[in-house]
């Protein structure tokens, strides 16, 4: 019965150790994006998810729809582009 519990202490122990390098290694190299095409549903959300996006991904270049909001925040930041809808 020791044997079992030291056995699935030990288990728990390296899985969280596991999970917690994945995740690290996944948020370094998510952060290395380099170009996102983000498309809002509506007019509204643009300014909520264009700053979301330039703080969660310091490196990358954002293209969009243009629309009145998203005019205003490329001429703010320069990582912003915008696109003519077709």
């Amino acid at each position: 019965m020791y044997v079992f519990i030291l056995f699935f202490v030990i288990f728990t122990i390296l899985s969280g150790m596991a999970m917690l390098i994945f995740t690290l290694t996944a948020s370094i190299i998510g952060k290395n994006i380099e170009c996102i095409t983000y498309t809002p549903l509506t007019e509204n959300e643009t300014e909520y998810g264009l700053r979301t996006l330039l703080f969660m991904y310091p490196n990358a270049v954002i293209h969009t729809p243009q629309n009145e909001i998203s005019n205003l925040l490329m001429a703010e930041n320069t990582r912003v582009i915008v696109h003519q809808e077709i």
